[in-house]
Order: C-alpha cells, then structure tokens, then sequence
C-alpha cells in the first residue's frame, strides 16, 4: 500500500443501528492483482447547548491475485452529546475467497461486532459458503451467495445482564449492479438470515447505493440501509434503517 488517505466525511443519518455487514458493497472491483482498499476518518465537535461529538474511522484493504482474494475491514463509529451516547458501534470482518470457476467462488469468513445502541455487548460469528455469478453482463452484474455460520452473541438485557445465545444460522444474500455510464454505478443487495429451525427467528437487511465517481480517486456515494430482526434485544425495535451520504478515497 502506498498511500493513506484522511478526510472528513459528509454524512447524513436518520437512524443507524445496522446489525449485518454488507459485504458486497465493500469489495473493490479491479482488474488488477495486488493491493486495494481506502481509510475514512471523520472528526466533528460542537458546543451550542450541549457538547456534541462525533468519531467515525472506516478501514478496508483487500489483496487479489489471479484465484485468491484477501479482505479486511474495520469501523469504529462513536457520537455523544450531553452525557448521551447515540452511536456506539465497532466491528473487524475478515473474508476469504476462492475462484473455483468463471462463475463460482467459495468463501470463508469471521466477525466480532459490539453495538450498544441495539444491545450487542458482543458477537462473533464464523461461516462458509459459494457465491455464485448469476449474470454478468457490460452494464449488469448480478450474485447469489448461501453460507452457514456459527454465532455466539452476548445480548444486553434490560436490567444490565448480558445473555448468550450461540446458534447455527443461514446467511443468504441477492446482489444486483447496474452502470448505466463508466462513472455511475448503482449497487443494491438483499440478506435474509434465518435459523434454520426456526424461521420466525430471522433477519432481513437491504442496502442500495448510488456511486458517482468524480475523479479517479475521489467518489461521491448515496445510499440507504433497512433492517428488520424478529428477535432484537429488549427494548429495541425491530426495524432500523439509515439515509447516508459521503465521499469516498481510494487507494
């Protein structure tokens, strides 16, 4: 990696308490081998009637040769005013993949996540599974990808105890692309993650972003983000969602 970039966010946000990682929206196409990946860090501090701030450090590289590609990502997202916290939410995700034919890959890959704002103390999980190319044409791209996963979450209760739930869960997701001119792209990917033996006990995420590159480097993205969970923590709602706006340097 030859460069680290650092600048301020531009970020809109009505509610964001996202409990899935969407994972095709983080890989970088290239159609290169080697290193690729960017940093997002974002600072703001205010004092009006009560003293604001907001913390925000987004990492991802990935390293691709002609049959393997390695990623790593992590964010840390912080905002508190007043002596109350609205966001707190880190994660690392680690990913595996492996090109097994022109339309097929196996994956492998891991996660620890902490959200206080939708009561995870902590959450590990572990899993594997294909990711298929179902189309792939010069303006439209479209995946399917079935894992198995481990999970073990460490639940906030409503009177400050923790509870573990360790469970085998499905994680299925639908990913669409469109790039209707070289510098736009529009991405959108839906995930559905039920117990296998309970399917009342599931969740539904859906992602859609709108990519506009300015310069080679420099990218402005719009997106939005639902989530619905059939079982959140107590006192949680079951649906969160976000409205976001940002620019993006790459490396």
């Amino acid at each position: 990696m030859k460069y680290i970039f650092l600048f301020i966010i531009l970020a809109i946000r009505l509610r964001s308490e996202a409990q899935i990682v969407n994972i095709e929206n983080l890989r970088i196409v290239t159609d290169t081998t080697g290193w690729a990946g960017y940093i997002r860090l974002g600072i703001t501090a205010s004092k009006e009637v009560n003293s604001v701030v907001n913390i925000l450090s987004d990492v991802q590289a990935q390293y691709k040769t002609k049959n393997d590609l390695y990623l790593i990502r992590g964010n840390t997202n912080f905002s508190r005013s007043g002596g109350t916290t609205f966001t707190e939410n880190t994660f690392i995700h680690l990913r595996y993949n492996r090109k097994l034919s022109p339309w097929l890959r196996w994956e492998v890959f891991t996660q620890w996540q902490h959200n206080k704002i939708t009561g995870i103390n902590n959450r590990y999980l572990a899993g594997t599974g294909p990711r298929i190319k179902l189309m792939e044409r010069k303006t439209f791209h479209s995946y399917f990808g079935a894992s198995i996963m481990y999970e073990s979450e460490e639940e906030t209760q409503i009177e400050g105890e923790f509870k573990t739930h360790n469970v085998v869960r499905s994680s299925n997701y639908l990913s669409l692309s469109y790039q209707p001119l070289t510098n736009i792209k529009l991405t959108s990917t839906a995930y559905f993650q039920p117990l296998p033996d309970l399917h009342t006990d599931y969740r539904f995420f859906m992602q859609s972003t709108l990519g506009m590159d300015i310069t080679k480097k420099i990218s402005f993205e719009f997106g939005y983000r639902y989530l619905y969970d059939s079982t959140p923590a107590p006192g949680i709602p079951n649906t969160t969602y976000a409205v976001e706006n940002y620019l993006k340097w790459k490396f």
